[in-house]
């Protein structure tokens, strides 16, 4: 009987987990998530941005902190009518090759003389107040001193000051992306849920038709403010890692089980001073390693096949499964992942429990065909009430009115003395 009531507990969770996962689309691809993605290269050697600290609160994986913008040097007052320079970096101030002026008709006598005008582009003035002033036309050709002073300013203090700003500029579109998501996180909650993963080791494939481009190990994240400098904060939550799998399951590739028994295995066996980590290889590279060489026969890991470790580019797709040691933060709707997990740890601990609790037994137990009630009987159908007194003959029997009575006076006695 024991044997016979785990075995039921134990479909019973098995059914939980495959009504868990019929629910849910496989994605296979992290951009189907349509939220923002961070890859390892894009957070890597960033001006204000830190990786793998700690505090009092524990280990810290991202620190980003909250840069403002600079603005750009003023231009010299000889050609600040010339040209308009903006607060963007990427984009090249604007210079005006020709201006109009108006001046007196013996100033644009002598400019045309010393070559600043041409007498083409001097007219007399439209203007009947002004008989003794022209319309002129300067060109920045006809200008050297102009041009050349434009030229020092944009190949000396713009340009320093635009390789300087340009990433400041992209760590201020990280915090700022990282920032609406925090609080979208926060506004959306338990309606639509939003959560935010770290994961370490890119699997990239093209099977069939199929693009198989997501994270393999998988550690839910939470971020925070610091509301003295406002530095955006990403640290591991509490949740246990996990190794998302779908896409080979739903492709129905051989030893895709094999690797999911593997990895729980192997984040089960950590020690208590021991943590899964981005920075630190040996707590996730096993893992990573076998599916490469688990879950196709062409599979490579590709540490291995580069020369240059530091470079974190992701591989092209291949017709072959090719998965990185590189990891990559993303946000998506709440999973359900999570609770499959817990499920299989319950299942293990089901199978090597030798006796089970209580609670657990009656899940899955048929209740007992004993009546156990001993109190009387109501006959719906001749609206009558036998044994009210608690016997079991069955032979008192009352019409409606003493039964609506007997009701009243069990649960109401106030309203029937009230009534009196």
């Amino acid at each position: 009987m024991p044997d016979e009531v785990k075995s039921k507990l134990i479909d019973l969770i098995d059914y939980v987990g495959q009504v868990i996962q019929l629910s849910e689309t496989p994605v296979f691809d992290i951009k189907d998530y349509r939220q923002p993605i961070f890859h390892e290269i894009d957070l890597k050697n960033r001006i204000g941005i830190e990786h793998d600290t700690s505090d009092e609160n524990g280990p810290i994986w991202l620190k980003v902190k909250r840069l403002k913008r600079s603005d750009p040097p003023l231009p010299p007052e000889l050609i600040e009518e010339w040209i308009t320079v903006g607060r963007d970096p990427y984009v090249f101030p604007k210079i005006e090759s020709i201006k109009p002026n108006t001046i007196k008709q013996q100033d644009a006598k002598a400019q045309i003389k010393g070559g600043r005008l041409d007498a083409k582009d001097v007219q007399p003035s439209l203007k009947n107040h002004q008989k003794k002033y022209c319309d002129v036309i300067y060109r920045l050709d006809n200008l050297p001193d102009i041009k050349n002073t434009i030229e020092l300013y944009l190949n000396g203090p713009w340009h320093e000051w635009s390789e300087i700003e340009k990433p400041r500029r992209e760590t201020i579109k990280i915090y700022e992306t990282l920032f609406n998501l925090q609080q979208s996180i926060q506004i959306q909650g338990q309606e639509k849920p939003l959560e935010l993963v770290w994961g370490m080791g890119v699997s990239r494939w093209r099977r069939e038709g199929q693009v198989v481009d997501h994270a393999i190990v998988e550690q839910l994240v939470e971020s925070e403010i610091n509301k003295d400098d406002g530095t955006i904060i990403i640290r591991p939550r509490g949740a246990a890692p996990q190794v998302f799998l779908k896409p080979f399951f739903a492709l129905d590739i051989n030893g895709v089980q094999t690797v999911f028994q593997f990895s729980n295995k192997f984040f089960d066996n950590f020690t208590e001073d021991q943590e899964l980590s981005p920075f630190v290889p040996d707590t996730y590279t096993p893992v990573l390693r076998y599916v490469a060489s688990n879950l196709d026969q062409s599979g490579i890991y590709f540490p291995d096949e580069i020369v240059d470790i530091t470079d974190r580019r992701l591989p092209p797709l291949r017709e072959y499964l090719t998965v990185t040691d590189t990891w990559v933060i993303y946000a998506r709707r709440r999973s359900d992942n999570f609770f499959i997990n817990d499920l299989n740890r319950l299942k293990e601990a089901v199978e090597k429990e030798n006796e089970l609790p209580g609670p657990a037994k009656r899940l899955v137990t048929r209740p007992s065909n004993e009546n156990t009630y001993k109190g009387g009987r109501i006959d719906l159908g001749g609206a009558s009430l036998t044994n009210y007194s608690g016997l079991n003959d069955g032979s008192q029997l009352l019409n409606r009115k003493s039964i609506r009575h007997l009701r009243t006076n069990s649960f109401f006695p106030n309203l029937i003395m009230m009534s009196r």
